[in-house]
């Protein structure tokens, strides 16, 4: 009687073991079954899993949902290879490591290309800024690392490439109302749709915050707009119109051990004397002309940006930046 139910024994862990690939089989078949992944920062449309690159996608979900979109560290968190250190002070950009590059840069980022509808929001010193970025009106974020990223020119940390919504078949106007503490409040509204064959998008955003520190107020608007005119199935027309209005973001400025002890929210005593912190103005319009080919898709880009940036800086005596700037470029 023992013998024979040994016997069992064997034989029901002779049908779990043909079992059990079977079953692995089926989820993998129903793996395969979820929605494709398709990347656009390597030059060539392909399949996340197809990607012979580093390259890490961020859908509209989670950039835009339950985030305040007050910087790229909400939407990019959790990324491989990206380190983003976030001040919380909007006169100082976020510093963004990527694979280690940029780690050594003070202020602002360096090292790192940042494209926003195939347009660089990188300076042609090599500095990026993402004062101008709209997270309201961002469909996806790719995020491209190591030495793929040459495909961009000089930036040889890695990009990171930012593609805003178009339109649907069904137009549609959109709000947003946010709030929170330390005087936070946001306010979008955003529409989208089409006109016959042509996608627009338009989206208008304000934010205002007092900060948690003293002298950390912040202002600023954002206008973003895109317009995408097909010729056929093959060709396609992109305008894309960026207008930012930062004219307020208040520097309070690094304090000691023993003042955040005594007064954690306080601010710098030499920032709030200068009136430290930076104001920015910038338009930025591009073309964008795209053919599917054969052999992959031909894309030919024209931009002009005008940046007005001013800055006070708590130097004895006073001191300033003061840049103001033209710049455009063409690619194909």
């Amino acid at each position: 009687m023992r013998v024979e139910n040994d016997c069992r024994t064997g034989n029901f862990a002779v049908l779990a073991l043909c079992i059990l690939p079977a079953c692995c089989w089926a989820q993998i078949q129903d793996q395969d079954a979820l929605d494709k992944i398709v990347v656009t920062a390597t030059r060539l449309e392909s399949s996340v899993r197809d990607a012979a690159r580093s390259v890490s996608v961020v859908k509209k979900e989670r950039i835009q949902v339950s985030t305040q979109q007050l910087g790229l560290d909400e939407a990019l968190a959790g990324i491989p290879g990206l380190y983003m250190q976030n001040r919380f002070n909007l006169a100082q950009d976020l510093r963004i490591s990527l694979r280690g590059f940029g780690a050594r840069s003070s202020f602002g980022i360096r090292g790192i290309k940042v494209v926003v509808d195939g347009i660089p929001e990188s300076l042609p010193d090599g500095q990026a800024g993402v004062d101008s970025i709209d997270l309201g009106s961002a469909q996806r974020i790719e995020v491209l690392r190591g030495p793929a990223s040459s495909l961009y020119g000089n930036a040889s940390g890695g990009v990171i490439s930012v593609t805003g919504e178009l339109g649907s078949a069904t137009p549609y106007i959109e709000g947003r109302l946010a709030g929170g503490e330390h005087g936070y409040s946001q306010m979008q509204l955003k529409s989208a749709g089409k006109m016959g064959l042509t996608d627009y998008l338009i989206s208008i955003s304000r934010t205002e915050i007092d900060g948690y520190r003293d002298h950390a107020d912040a202002r600023g608007s954002v206008l973003n707009s895109r317009l995408a005119i097909p010729f056929s199935d093959d060709d396609k027309l992109t305008f894309a119109l960026n207008l930012t209005d930062q004219p307020e973001a208040d520097d309070p400025g690094g304090i000691n051990a023993a003042q955040a002890t005594a007064a954690r929210s306080s601010a710098r005593a030499e920032n709030v004397r200068f009136d430290t912190g930076e104001s920015l103005e910038q338009q930025r319009f591009g073309v964008v002309y795209e053919r599917k080919r054969a052999a992959g898709v031909l894309t030919l880009r024209n931009y002009y940006a005008w940046r007005d940036f001013a800055n006070k800086l708590p130097f004895v005596g006073g001191g300033s930046v003061d840049l103001d700037r033209f710049f455009s470029g063409f690619g194909a």
